[in-house]
């Protein structure tokens, strides 16, 4: 059986491009011992291929310098049967072109939510002086547990000085969807920055919420005129309950002119995180099945939704009571009897530790289960490790020793986390506060969970283990030489990545002892 790079087995071509074909394909040989499916992108052999090395250089570069949870990151590199090819995650999902075919245009909640998680990767790339290029739809990744990735770098350039030749103007100009495509792009304009990507993210988030893009044209030369000399149609003429901030927001996006166009992605993105009105929100949630102003308790009265999964909603809601504003996640059809739910809440709320997020209240509603927790402003642990790369280190040890302090505590009292992931790791200054453990092995997010809980085989302490060291891997991810901090690090990271328990760290305190060995 041949294998690429002697350890990924080829399963089946899941899409192909002007220059390379993406296959699924399963890792059976790992030095960490995981059993996980990947998608490699193999250069195609036929057609330009100076041209299409280069470019393909160039992806590989970029990708591996970007470690964001919006971003679908790079795990490794090589060359197969003369070929270059790169390994990502296979992100279980579909794209936003699929979701958009499957179910026409997007609820304005789910819109929102995205706008968010691509401004804030997007200005993680800028920050770095990568401008994507080719934001669209079909770029856009939406993973089975609702999280958005943005893919395929591939004709992104360095905006900062390489010492390299510059690129062609067919590469520089011409690459990327043109019905997303900046007027700058279309013109062939070589010095793109982030506006150039934020005009093709308002066309996404237009098609997104109308179901149709904002400039309907034929060649590329009418799609120049029109960009230049025709606005795109109201977001609000399209569809009226859109709130008047984000199509104003978007129109701003769409701006022909480059120096009057929204500056930046954390700009951008300010538009989606600022709150609504009430009776926007009112308006936008009669059709979910936990609404705002629902009264939860007669108590708790739902706000903006903060997030959707698999088998719960996450809402802002005030607590009138105490004249507060909390957190209320809803689980919906979770398992056991309402006795059996409420015993395994009062047991978790029972784990009062500095670095657990408390549980406030909880209770049963309706069909499914509520609990109430404390509001932070403060981002999961991957708004400490893409910001500021050169002091993350210590900010991380210290981060995954506090997250091993809370889990020690937590297994000692025969309670397992199974849904660690870098959303549920708060970060608070350089501290990290672990939240929302989960009811069920069965509400975990797929891109962490262990082996076993994947499987649904009995799980343990060190699955938890396990799922720390996934969010640890990506954190830690460099294709520059690490240093002898970060690889001591690694290391332990591998062992806690073992595919059989029986191989890993046998506890949390032992896994916090081996961190601390770390210190360089």
């Amino acid at each position: 059986m041949a294998l690429v790079g002697g350890k990924y087995e080829l399963l089946r071509e899941l899409g192909s491009g002007g220059s390379a074909i993406v296959y699924l394909a399963r890792e059976i040989v790992s030095e960490l011992g995981a059993d996980r499916l990947v998608a490699i992108k193999v250069l195609r052999d036929e057609g330009g291929p100076l041209a299409a090395k280069h470019r393909f250089s160039q992806e590989i570069r970029v990708m591996a310098k970007m470690v964001h949870p919006n971003i679908v990151p790079l795990f490794e590199t090589g060359v197969w049967n003369d070929r270059p090819y790169l390994v990502m995650p296979f992100v279980e999902g579909e794209s936003l072109t699929q979701r958009i075919t499957r179910s026409g245009r997007l609820s304005i909640e789910e819109v929102v939510t995205m706008a968010r998680e691509l401004c804030d990767a997007l200005e993680y790339a800028h920050s770095l002086r990568i401008v994507h290029r080719d934001v669209k739809p079909s770029n856009v990744l939406i993973t089975a547990s609702g999280r958005v990735m943005l893919s395929d770098f591939g004709i992104a350039r360095w905006l900062e000085l390489t010492g390299e030749e510059r690129p062609t103007r067919s590469s520089a100009g011409t690459p990327g969807t043109m019905a997303y495509a900046s007027p700058e792009q279309i013109a062939g304009d070589r010095d793109l920055d982030g506006r150039s990507d934020i005009f093709s993210l308002g066309c996404v988030l237009y098609e997104a919420l109308t179901g149709e893009l904002p400039f309907a044209d034929s060649d590329s030369r009418a799609r120049l005129v029109q960009r230049l000399t025709i606005d795109a149609p109201s977001l609000r003429l399209m569809r009226p309950e859109v709130p008047e901030k984000i199509a104003n927001g978007i129109a701003r996006a769409l701006t022909a002119d480059v120096e009057r166009r929204t500056r930046t992605a954390r700009e951008f993105g300010e538009i989606f995180s600022g709150g609504m009105e009430p009776a926007e929100y009112q308006a936008l949630h009669e059709s979910m099945s936990w609404s705002r102003l629902t009264p939860i308790k007669d108590r708790y009265v739902l706000g903006q939704p903060l997030r959707e999964e698999r088998f719960a909603q996450t809402f802002m809601a005030q607590d009138k009571r105490v004249e507060r504003s909390v957190v209320v996640k809803l689980f919906e059809n979770p398992e056991g009897t309402e006795l059996e739910r409420t015993q395994k809440l009062d047991s978790i709320a029972a784990l009062q530790h500095p670095h657990i997020v408390s549980i406030l209240d909880f209770g049963c509603v309706k069909s499914g289960t509520f609990v109430v927790q404390p509001f932070m402003r403060e981002g999961g642990i991957g708004g400490v490790i893409w910001q500021a790369r050169s002091q993350s280190i210590t900010r991380v040890r210290q981060i995954a020793l506090d997250v091993c302090d809370a889990l020690a505590f937590a297994h000692q009292r025969g309670h397992f986390h199974l849904n660690i992931k870098p959303s549920n790791i708060l970060v608070v200054g350089n501290r990290g506060v672990l939240a929302d453990f989960a009811l069920s092995a069965r509400t975990g997010t797929v891109e962490f969970q262990s082996p076993e809980q994947r499987s649904g085989s009995a799980v343990d302490a060190r699955s938890d283990l396990f799922s720390l060291g996934m969010v640890l891997s990506s954190a830690l991810a460099s294709t520059n030489s690490a240093s002898r901090a970060e690889r001591a690090l690694l290391e332990v990271v591998k062992k806690a990545l073992m595919k059989s328990p029986a191989a890993r760290w046998s506890s949390a305190l032992e896994m916090s002892r081996a961190i601390t060995r770390t210190v360089a």
